[in-house]
């Protein structure tokens, strides 16, 4: 499947089998980000994160307008480890379930995909890039309220298909998905969310540079389901460097003094949590 067409229902389930099955991963890349977010309930914030890819690993920070993240993903082992540097926790998380229930939460033969070429050019930090507007939507089961909610992403981003590095960037994405951890590839795609993982096709150098986006959960036709399960976030980001270079394996490394503990994040949330780049929402989905 390309990245960009429009794909309606039982097409996608096809598709979605036919992955990039050989590519190498081998060069580092470091890829720093800023932005804003905000929905109708929260002040905008800002935030900025770092990116590290080392083969099969990859290592996020976060922080400024929220608290500081960092985690760590290890495709190899399917296992995310969170670290509380305060308590020197560390939370480990596997891939594999939280990845399942979220696939398995799609109404897939419903899935809309739509990513269209604008024609628009821009440049962003020192790099070129065309802009596409992109708009996704499924029907969501989730537990309390089956079929009454759709998940509903756009927005617009300027995409590069030869930035330096991008290469590296499109062989962990293509490597996630074809293991089937759905979380490590949403926490990349534009909108951080979870249908957002859908935005990635097969193309072997691909890279967002920026990006002004809206996802949210919205309630079908007749369903009775409270004002405060449905909303939206609106986030604008973009890249502010990218550097091709040797990352120490240090900073992929769960420190072995520090106590492991099973991380309980995503325990009881259903496919309309975002990722943890959104936490005010996460709150009010799991308070239902």
């Amino acid at each position: 499947m390309k990245l960009f067409q429009h794909v309606r229902g039982s097409a996608l389930v096809v598709s979605l089998t036919l992955c990039v099955s050989t590519i190498t991963v081998h060069a580092d890349i470091r890829i720093g980000e800023r932005g804003t977010r905000s929905s109708a309930n929260t002040k905008l914030v800002s935030w900025t994160r770092t990116i590290e890819i080392k083969g099969l690993k990859m290592r996020l920070e976060s922080g400024q307008g929220m608290p500081f993240r960092a985690t760590i993903y290890d495709l190899e082992s399917g296992k995310r480890f969170r670290l509380n540097s305060s308590s020197k926790e560390v939370f480990v998380l596997d891939l594999g379930p939280i990845s399942k229930r979220w696939k398995e939460e799609i109404v897939q033969n419903k899935m809309d995909r739509v990513i269209s070429l604008s024609g628009r050019k821009y440049e962003v930090s020192g790099l070129p890039c065309d802009e596409y507007t992109f708009e996704f939507q499924s029907p969501i089961s989730l537990h309390r309220y089956e079929s009454r909610q759709i998940a509903h992403d756009r927005g617009r981003v300027c995409l590069s298909k030869t930035v330096p590095g991008g290469a590296e960037f499109a062989s962990f994405v293509h490597e996630a998905k074809k293991r089937g951890y759905i979380l490590a590839v949403a926490i990349l795609s534009p909108t951080f969310s979870p249908i957002g993982s859908y935005f990635f096709g097969e193309e072997p150098n691909v890279m967002v540079l920026s990006a002004v986006t809206k996802f949210g959960y919205d309630s079908l036709p007749g369903a009775q389901i409270p004002s405060s399960a449905t909303t939206a976030i609106e986030e604008s980001w973009t890249v502010t460097e990218i550097k091709s270079e040797s990352i120490s394996d240090e900073d992929f490394r769960v420190p072995p003094d520090w106590k492991l503990k099973r991380d309980s994040e995503y325990d009881n949330a259903s496919f309309s949590q975002p990722t943890s780049r959104s936490q005010t929402f996460v709150r009010r989905v799991n308070s239902r």
